[in-house]
């Protein structure tokens, strides 16, 4: 009777690990290549639908399983960045082969928060999104912002993986932004206060892994004032006799490209893309103003050893534009750190920047991730010396990284300019610079 027990025992601590694993014997992706896909088990979901993972996937159950389908599809889960950890699993059963995908779900409700000022101003932000509501891969967020008096808000919807290929977008915000302007040599022009009412929406198909297209619309209604001036920038207009432009309605269509794509390990990146965006504003449309925008941006990253990461864009653009909110402002934690975010405008404008990112620390909770990097890059309204008076900057960071959390990256920058206004100076901000 003893032994009739413990064979119940082990034939049903059997059962269990057969359950547990998807049963048999345990395959590598190439002793289970060919085998033909019978089931596929989702494990460690904890909010996110089985349906959003189930879209990313390149293999279909009855179909023979490729390695390179199975890695792709790894891959694609991963480029979510809603798991920090992606792992399969693979059995033989019958004759074919059970799939089992392990996911870590990271923490994706975000609080948005900002405190800092200068030059007798207070600049405060508060707010929030969640990238993956109710498990469904969609993100929903909103924002409030002051500004030395002014009132900024907004929100946004993204629907970014319909169907695994298509992502829908709207923003909706009113942005109020002093501005200042410099001459060559960096010392102040002008000011103003910019306010804009934006509407946004955009759409992009996967066409294949390496394209993606899509159109875009968008609607700004601009006005400006120097009521928020400080006393530096209204004595700057009263010495030139800046006189401030006018508003009026700008109506956008767009058409955008992205070829190639950057895959996401952990903290690490990798890969090569390319972003390009064609804008025009058009009478037809409604627009009060009529121009043609052109912008691209190539980024790539190489992994290095010791969970190094080396990375780098190089950026161009061009409007035909003269308006002052149509011009390209760079400058900043947007382009270049160091620089003051309006010390570089025009009509053309590029731009480059190079990064080594190596960690002290990395565990599943916390990455302590040193940097050094360059910036370069100029705006103006003529081809001609978009080289010759560039500006460059140079310095070294600490990142704080949650692999875990969303996107949640705490970064400290020093800089040191050079070119026409040497300066040094501390940054702080949210997420990685590119």
């Amino acid at each position: 009777m003893t032994r009739f027990f413990l064979v119940l025992a082990l034939l049903g601590a059997a059962a269990d690990v057969s359950a547990h694993d998807g049963g048999g014997v345990a395959l590598s992706p190439d002793a289970a290549s060919g085998r033909a896909v019978r089931c596929v088990h989702f494990a460690g979901l904890e909010r996110t639908r089985p349906y959003v993972l189930e879209r990313e996937l390149t293999f279909k159950v009855g179909a023979p399983l490729a390695p390179e389908t199975l890695r792709e599809s790894v891959q694609r889960l991963k480029n979510l960045q809603i798991f920090w950890e992606v792992t399969p699993t693979l059995h033989a059963v019958d004759d074919g082969v059970s799939v089992t995908l392990t996911v870590e779900e990271k923490w994706t409700l975000i609080p948005i928060g900002k405190i800092g000022g200068g030059e007798g101003f207070f600049h405060g932000v508060v707010g929030g999104y969640d990238v993956n509501v109710a498990g469904h891969l969609i993100e929903i967020g909103m924002q409030y912002e002051y500004l030395a008096g002014a009132h900024s808000g907004g929100g946004w919807l993204r629907l970014p993986r319909l169907g695994g290929r298509y992502n829908v977008g709207l923003d909706i915000g009113a942005i109020g932004r002093i501005r200042s302007l410099f001459d060559a040599g960096g010392a102040l022009e002008a000011g103003f206060f910019t306010r804009r009412f934006q509407v946004n929406t955009f759409f992009t198909a996967e066409v294949w892994w390496w394209l993606v297209v899509g159109a875009r619309l968008e609607i700004d209604l601009d006005d400006f004032d120097d009521d928020l001036l400080n006393a530096r920038q209204a004595a700057a207009n009263v010495a030139q006799d800046f006189v401030l432009p006018g508003g009026g309605r700008s109506v956008i269509a767009g058409l955008t490209a992205v070829v190639g794509r950057l895959d996401f390990e952990d903290w690490l990146v990798s890969g090569v893309r390319l972003d390009l965006a064609l804008d025009l504003a058009w009478e037809g449309l409604g627009s009060e103003f009529e121009f043609v925008r052109f912008t691209a941006k190539t980024t790539g990253f190489l992994r290095l050893p010791w969970r190094g990461n080396l990375g780098g864009n190089l950026a161009f653009g061009h409007t035909t534009s003269d308006a002052l909110q149509h011009l390209f402002y760079k400058g900043g934690l947007d382009a270049i750190r160091g620089v003051h975010e309006t010390r570089l405008y025009g009509s053309t404008w590029w731009g480059a920047n190079a990064e080594y990112r190596i960690p002290s620390l990395a565990t599943s909770w916390l990455v302590i991730q040193h940097g050094i990097w360059t910036d370069i890059g100029h705006a103006g309204d003529e081809f001609a010396g978009l080289f010759d008076h560039a500006v460059f900057s140079a310095g070294t960071g600490i990142r704080l990284i949650s692999p875990r959390v969303y996107r949640l990256v705490v970064r400290f920058d020093y800089a040191a300019t050079f070119g026409p206004d040497l300066r040094h100076s501390f940054s702080f901000g949210a997420t990685q610079f590119f």
